[in-house]
């Protein structure tokens, strides 16, 4: 979101832990028209994109790891 939303609306300090970085506020208004936003739209659609992508790498690896434990196995 800081791609869309370059500086926060307000700066507030964390109530939970006092040590840590202050909580950066958006008005739901600006949250909004950003996320109705063609250019946001592209965005989501490309990390949706690369997701798809990783999720296919990781299979491909299960299965290649499966494959050399069969082998292994089919071997003793």
């Amino acid at each position: 979101m800081t791609k869309f939303l370059k500086h926060p609306d307000s700066v507030k300090p964390n109530p939970m832990f006092k040590s840590a970085a202050p909580m950066k506020l958006y008005l739901l208004e600006r949250i909004e028209t950003v996320e109705n936003s063609p250019e946001f739209a592209a965005e989501s659609e490309k990390i949706a994109s690369r997701k798809r992508g990783a999720k296919k790498a990781v299979e491909t690896k299960r299965g290649k790891t499966r494959e050399m434990v069969e082998k292994m196995l089919a071997s003793v």
